[in-house]
């Protein structure tokens, strides 16, 4: 029996001993990585296969925690909660500091307007934004071009609370008296000859007002300016040109627009149907968009890539399908009058050749201009003087003392801006060799 127990014994001994070793505790060696067990926090945990449960943000394998507080952990994309905005692989999020985050256009939350791929969002603080022409907020000076300014003036701009540079006879760059045939006489072509560029090189200075001057001759119209007719490369120029210069500048620039006054020059003949006809029919009708279909003053935005017309008396008595009707301006002092929703005031004193007393009528009209409570007020200033012999038009413009150039130049510098109106000049730059008013006109928008 004795010797029974033992064996069995014996035999539970193996038993006992495993159950003895399994209630004690093991020893672990420091830094003895544990596979997957979620539990080490020892330095340098790069145990391959353990995702997810560390605090060193770079462990490889461990993509996509969220939890991290390094943003750039590698393969870590769209966590959104990183503190470095440039967070590879983090396109879109909308909620950096970094404006310029790699591809994140769009989101119009920068403050850096220039962000790429964030065209014409309009709330940005860099008035330059691309693809934003006409929001009105991007003129600083440096920004400014001759020939599309209009373009940093939003489109609810009234027309009349622009300043509109203009030049006066627009058409008269190079003049011939017509005798038996066309004669220069310098005595008598320099008083008809008020500028010194054509047309188009006029707009693409600047000039918004054009005053074309028209004789009717059988069917054709041709530019004049009283008894002298108006050349262009040695061929005399006809109101045709002038539609082409218009139409190609507005093509070339859309967000200008050009006022343009016509009248009859030469003799009371009406021409309207003549007028009616290059508008509607010529060159196949090229030009029967070209001008406003509208009898009102318009804003800027309406009146973009078209042209305004202004109908004078004589002339356009019987067009009235559309265009301002200007057959009250009078000739040789102020006028006053009300027409297509707008009250013009405009003062063409050409035959005043005291230049200081010339000088006072024009800068009062562009401080009544400016100081006018009417939204829809209008002034229109001819700053030109008829020209006689021994003293043409430029010596007017730049050589009298005061000089009209001169003091349009002077009045801008004290007054830099401010709501003009319409200002026409003869020999606005005088061919770049004096300041030019003409840029301070511009600039007094803004």
């Amino acid at each position: 029996m004795k010797n029974g127990f033992k064996c069995l014994w014996l035999l539970f001994l193996p038993l006992a001993l495993a159950l003895l070793v399994s209630g004690c505790p093991q020893p672990v060696l420091e830094d003895q990585p544990v596979s997957g067990n979620g539990s080490m926090q020892s330095p340098g945990d790069t145990d391959p296969g353990d995702p997810g449960n560390d605090t060193d943000p770079t462990e490889p394998g461990d993509p996509s925690d969220g939890n991290d507080t390094q943003p750039t952990e590698p393969g870590d994309p769209g966590n959104d909660n990183g503190t470095e905005p440039t967070e590879p692989g983090d396109p879109g999020n909308g909620n950096d500091t970094d404006p310029t985050e790699p591809g994140d256009p769009g989101n119009g939350g920068g403050t850096d307007p220039t962000e790429p791929g964030d065209p014409s969002d309009g709330n940005d603080t860099q008035p330059t934004e691309p693809g934003k022409p006409g929001n009105g907020n991007d003129a600083s000076p440096e920004n400014i071009q001759r020939h599309n300014w209009m373009k940093h003036l939003p489109d609810n701009t009234f027309l009349g609370n622009i300043t509109i540079p203009g030049t006066h006879n627009s058409g008269s760059e190079e003049m011939r008296v017509q005798l038996f045939g066309p004669v220069w006489i310098p005595d008598i072509t320099d008083i008809a000859r008020t500028q010194e560029h054509p047309i188009y090189t006029q707009l693409n200075h600047g000039i918004r007002f054009l005053d074309i001057r028209l004789a009717l001759e059988g069917n054709t119209l041709f530019v004049v300016h009283r008894v002298a007719n108006a050349f262009y490369a040695g061929t005399r120029l006809r109101f045709e040109q002038v539609l082409e210069w218009s139409h190609q500048f507005l093509l070339d620039n859309p967000s200008e627009t050009i006022v343009m006054s016509l009248r009859n020059d030469r003799g009371n003949a009406d021409m309207s149907a003549v007028f009616r006809n290059y508008i509607t029919t010529l060159n196949t009708g090229r030009y029967s968009q070209l001008f406003l279909r509208t009898a009102n003053v318009p804003t800027l935005g309406e009146a973009r890539g078209r042209i305004v017309l202004f109908r004078r008396s004589p002339g356009f008595n019987n067009f009235t399908e559309f265009g301002v009707n200007w057959a009250a301006v009078g000739a040789n002092g102020r006028t006053t009058f009300n027409s297509g929703g707008a009250s013009f005031v405009v003062d063409d004193r050409f035959e005043e050749q005291n230049t200081v007393t010339k000088a006072h009528y024009v800068t009062e009209n562009m401080r009544n201009a400016a100081a006018s409570t009417q939204a829809n007020s209008f002034h229109v200033t001819f700053a030109s003087i008829a020209g006689e012999i021994g003293r043409p038009p430029r010596h007017f413009a730049w050589d009298a003392n005061p000089a009209m150039n001169n003091v349009l130049t002077d009045f801008l510098r004290e007054n830099t801006t401010g709501r003009f109106g319409a200002v026409l000049m003869n020999f606005y730059d005088n061919n770049g060799q004096n300041e030019d008013p003409l840029m301070s006109l511009i600039r007094s928008n803004f």
